[in-house]
């Protein structure tokens, strides 16, 4: 087994933990909403919830656009596909522009009160 092959399978492995957290977060929620009484608090987590989803979105598809086309060379060979090359650096670019928003977010929710 090699190096290459370790990692594809700790990337398999993380994909299905990553499913299953959020379909177990997606079940968990809907209980908790239905045991929800104030419908202020109700609004306001969807709400958050609708903002947090267009920012992904939104993000995605700013970032997707901004992509590089550039052909790469991988293993030798020039690498020309435009989408999956344009989708690598959404991904990357996405990731990082969430985790610096995230951090953001989160230092100033920290010393708000």
């Amino acid at each position: 087994m090699t190096y290459v092959d370790i990692v594809l399978w700790l990337t398999y492995l993380l994909i299905v933990a990553a499913i299953v957290t959020t379909i177990w977060s997606i079940v968990r929620g809907w209980q908790r909403r239905e045991r929800q009484s104030p419908a202020l608090e109700v609004r306001h987590a969807d709400k958050t919830g609708y903002l947090t989803t267009g920012l992904l979105v939104v993000t995605l598809a700013v970032t997707f656009l901004a992509g590089s086309s550039e052909p790469l060379p991988v293993n030798g060979k020039l690498f020309t596909d435009t989408f999956w090359l344009k989708a690598t650096d959404m991904f990357i670019f996405t990731s990082t522009i969430l985790i610096i928003i995230c951090s953001v977010v989160i230092t100033a929710t920290r010393f708000r009160r």
